[in-house]
């Protein structure tokens, strides 16, 4: 008995062939949507390559991450209301885990979220003494005469 190459179905052909056509045509449609010039934008627009509020949100406050140690309290002020106030926080708290950020009356040190940093200047003045400065009008503040 002798054997020979084995001869494929016509319809396997066909099914084969439309597989990779299909997969060359997603492959051509992800270039065309993932434009590495939109991921080099990103970069240099947020400093991640995330594009997401959260995670830009999580890169502005890396800065107080070296000061904080897991599991520690700290406060929160930010002059938001209503729902915005929410937002921010539930993101800080987020952002900051394992950190532990409350509402707690007198912390000894608060994380704080301001539009800009000239409020972040003008609100802890006389208040509160700035310990880590972020630049973007967030910081971590302690209550004067707690030092």
């Amino acid at each position: 008995m002798e054997t020979g190459p084995v001869k494929l179905p016509l319809r396997f052909k066909l099914g084969a062939f439309l597989l990779v056509g299909l997969a060359l045509y997603s492959g051509w449609q992800s270039a065309r949507y993932y434009d590495i010039g939109n991921f080099t934008h990103r970069y240099d627009r947020f400093g991640t390559l995330a594009s997401d509020s959260i995670s830009r949100f999580e890169k502005q406050l890396a800065c107080l991450r070296p000061e904080l140690s897991p599991g520690e309290r700290v406060g929160f002020l930010s002059p938001l209301k209503g729902n915005d106030r929410v937002e921010i926080y539930l993101w800080t708290q987020y952002a900051l885990a394992p950190i532990v950020v409350t509402d707690a009356q007198n912390p000894s040190r608060i994380v704080a979220i301001y539009p800009d940093e000239q409020s972040l200047q003008q609100a802890t003045a006389g208040k509160y003494h700035i310990l880590v400065d972020c630049k973007n009008g967030i910081g971590l503040l302690t209550p004067i005469g707690t030092q």
